[in-house]
């Protein structure tokens, strides 16, 4: 990904060239707004039939990862402890809890045994949840921007997680996205 990367620019542009080629994603690039949403729209308008024939299954997954990347931390923390296709959020009660992506909530409800939850529908098939709240501040059908407070922590630390399609993803990514563990291109940039 590092050459990608250095070749076209930017980690969405370095994605975008992983499927499509480092020619298409450096047009794409230039064509576009700084960002992954206008890397997004540039792409939309760019890719030729053939190409969003061949590799439009792969596209989707590659932008919700791109997406992922550019998430925040939804909590100002100190610690977490993975825990069932998630993490464990160590903070302490009445903290407030926000989106850590745009998108739009697909549900904010107690959900069985996890607590009040709330779920947050992003670009291709990626979601966020956030459950063991002690309050919810927002209603099915909203849309929220990186930062909107989604609910309170409550006695239960919080549980945070990250699915693309039906893949999840570790979300401790989040905390240092330019040192991924396995990555040899990272580990070469230390």
């Amino acid at each position: 990904m590092a050459k990608y990367r250095n070749q076209v620019g930017s980690e969405a542009g370095a994605l975008t060239a992983w499927q499509t080629g480092v020619i298409r994603a450096r047009h794409a690039s230039a064509d576009c707004e700084p960002g992954l949403e206008g890397m997004l729209a540039a792409q939309r308008l760019r890719l030729l039939a053939y190409h969003r024939n061949r590799a439009g299954k792969h596209l989707c997954a590659v932008w919700g990862l791109a997406m992922a990347m550019e998430a925040v931390w939804p909590v100002a923390q100190t610690g977490t402890q993975v825990e069932a296709s998630g993490v464990r959020l160590e903070v302490g009660p009445g903290q407030k809890v926000a989106a850590s992506m745009p998108g739009q909530v697909s549900f904010s409800a107690t959900d069985g045994s996890r607590g009040l939850c709330v779920e947050i529908e992003h670009a291709c098939q990626l979601r966020s949840q956030i459950c063991g709240l002690a309050k919810v501040s927002v209603s099915t059908g909203k849309r929220v921007q990186v930062g909107t407070t989604l609910g309170t922590s409550g006695q239960t630390t919080p549980w945070f997680g990250l699915q693309v399609g039906t893949l999840w993803l570790d979300p401790r990514v989040l905390q240092q996205p330019e040192s991924l563990p396995g990555d040899p291109a990272s580990d070469q940039m230390r």
